[in-house]
């Protein structure tokens, strides 16, 4: 059992929380997945969603094939964060809509052929949105 003061321990509540604020379906999906190590290891093998950025681990696949339904957010197994897949920001707990969408929905009206060119991963306005909520 880890101290409360100790870093493990710090993850730990850290991932908890986060997990406690995840839709019931999700934590049900992973709880379930946790319990089957052939389960396990056939996600991650199939589908990774690189490294966490909260917490480093490679223990993560994306939502494509999880209650969310939703390819374009990655999921750790280890402390629950969320991310967003296509612009590399980290959810706020309980959320499972990244909201650069709704900039990208902003700019369309003014986009002749309603499709952006730009890449969100190039995109100045949602790197400034990212910059502002850091």
């Amino acid at each position: 059992m880890e101290s409360k003061g100790s870093v493990n321990g710090i993850v730990m509540s850290f991932a908890m929380e986060a997990f406690e604020k995840l839709p019931r379906e999700m934590q049900e999906f992973l709880q379930q997945k946790g319990k089957d190590p052939y389960a396990r290891q056939g996600l991650f093998l199939g589908v990774i969603a690189g490294d966490c950025p909260v917490c480093g681990s490679f223990n993560t696949l994306d939502g494509g094939d999880t209650p969310l339904s939703d390819s374009t957010i990655g999921i750790c197994l280890d402390c629950y964060r969320l991310t967003c897949l296509e612009c590399g920001y980290i959810l706020e707990k309980g959320k499972t809509i990244c909201e650069h969408w709704k900039i990208c929905e902003q700019c369309r009206p003014s986009i002749r052929e309603n499709v952006c060119k730009i890449q969100v991963w190039n995109c100045t306005i949602i790197e400034e949105w990212k910059r502002k909520r850091d």
